[in-house]
């Protein structure tokens, strides 16, 4: 899978320099069905911020739907274990560490047992929080000047996550700086090899 394109490149760092800057803004990235390339994504953000504060503490958050289980399959767990960074990280039932700075994994349904400050919150599969969620989520970032991402699959503008996907793409219009993406997994055919990559705008 290549994650190196152009535009999905863009979304990455713009996200990561709205973090390391400390300002705060709530994105929304659009989604098609399938998990694979959404989670190199999500990790390869998570990688990222942590690694600049690797001396310095941060803190940051994944919100998701997936059983407990599930949850940890889906961690930066998976990837460091497999690289020589012994004694560099630490993991345990609800996130990693990484130096002095580390991820905490939640469900959407622990929401309000979620305590703490944040840099930077992730949340996946929004188009199945309620406003209540989404607001409560906002209210979190908010106190503790957490830059947000929602990812989630377009279901109408009817619904939480359609209307917070029509007011970043209004802040775009306002040019108000970039606030809404869409990322798709794309399949092309290659006489040497079948390649599936990632294409955001």
């Amino acid at each position: 899978m290549a994650l190196g394109v152009s535009l999905q490149k863009e979304m990455v760092t713009a996200i990561a320099r709205d973090v390391l800057a400390e300002k705060g803004t709530i994105f929304s990235v659009e989604t098609c069905e399938g998990e694979k390339y959404l989670r190199d994504v999500v990790v390869q953000l998570e990688l990222l911020i942590l690694g600049f504060n690797v001396i310095s503490k941060t803190s940051l958050l994944r919100l998701t739907r997936k059983t407990e289980a599930l949850v940890q399959g889906n961690t930066l767990h998976a990837r460091l274990q497999n690289l020589p960074l012994d004694g560099l990280w630490s993991s345990n039932d609800y996130g990693v560490c990484i130096g002095n700075s580390e991820v905490q994994y939640a469900r959407h349904d622990q929401l309000q047992d979620i305590e703490g400050s944040f840099s930077f919150i992730q949340v996946e599969q929004s188009h199945h929080l309620s406003d209540f969620d989404i607001n409560r989520i906002k209210l979190l970032a908010r106190a503790s000047g957490a830059t947000v991402v929602f990812f989630g699959q377009s279901t109408g503008v009817n619904s939480s996550f359609g209307q917070l996907i029509q007011r970043n793409k209004r802040a775009q219009f306002e040019m108000r700086g970039k606030e809404h993406f869409m990322l798709f997994e794309t399949a092309i055919e290659d006489p040497q090899e079948k390649e599936t990559y990632l294409r955001a705008s």
